[in-house]
């Protein structure tokens, strides 16, 4: 059985060159999406509400394989970044 070595020097070039680029490209990247999420939540933000009270508990949230269900673990990443709780979803079996 023949194993290919996947430590050879040309790898690990190529993997640090690809990590660089994506360290230092990621800035760029980021920033926009930052602030279309920013602007997403403004509206939230303005509220008088503490959000931020239950900051660092977590929250399961079992759900159906629906489509409806996708849009809310779409949501999660706002609600986290809204509030500071953690949420994880966990499909079941519908019945």
């Amino acid at each position: 059985m023949h194993i290919r070595r996947l430590s050879s020097r040309r790898h690990f070039i190529l993997g640090a060159t690809a990590a660089a680029g994506v360290s230092l490209g990621a800035p760029a990247i980021l920033r926009p999406a930052a602030r279309a999420a920013e602007a997403a939540l403004s509206p939230y933000q303005e509220a008088k509400i503490n959000w931020r009270q239950c900051e660092g508990e977590s929250l399961d949230v079992a759900i159906i394989p629906a489509t409806f269900f996708k849009s809310l673990i779409a949501h999660g990443a706002e609600f986290t970044a809204l509030t500071g709780v953690k949420v994880g979803f966990e499909e079941i079996p519908p019945g």
